[in-house]
Parts: C-alpha cells; structure tokens; sequence
C-alpha cells in the first residue's frame, strides 16, 4: 500500500471517518468511526486516525456541507494536515 485517506462525512452533531490504504492495484479499509462534531471529538478523531496510520502520510477529504465543514477543517488546517474539501456537485 502506497498512500492513506480519511474520507469525512459531515453533518451538524456528528462526522464519520473511514480510513482507506490504496495502491496502485488495490484499496482496503483500515477502519471507520463516528465522532461528535466539537472539539472533543476532534482531539478524539485525531488521536485514532494517528494510531491508525501510525505517523504515515494521510490525506484528509471532506465534502463542504454548509458550516458544518469548516471547524474541522480549520482544526486538521493548524495541525499542519493535508485537507481536500469538494464540492457536492
């Protein structure tokens, strides 16, 4: 496997995280989990996707649902994370 991605599904109380590993034959899921959408289940998201990966390179998706996005874009933002944000459409 060559790279990682979290996959963030987003809405106003809660997110759901899927991590997968792919390359250029294959993709498997390392694991997935809801979180709070708060501060809280940030720390709570960032602390499992860092034992998941463990210190790999991992790229961030979400997609811009409204508001509800942007806090823990700006959160994985300050932690020097690679985020993608796209559009519905």
């Amino acid at each position: 496997m060559n790279s990682h991605c979290i996959g963030l599904d987003i809405d106003k109380s809660t997110f759901k995280a899927c991590l997968v590993a792919y390359g250029s034959q294959q993709k498997r899921v390392l694991g997935s989990r809801t979180f709070s959408n708060s501060e809280k289940g940030f720390n709570e998201f960032y602390i499992w996707s860092e034992k998941k990966v463990k210190s790999l390179p991992v790229s961030y998706v979400m997609e811009a649902t409204g508001v509800y996005h942007e806090h823990l874009a700006y959160y994985l933002e300050a932690k020097k994370e690679s985020v993608h944000i796209v559009l519905p459409l």
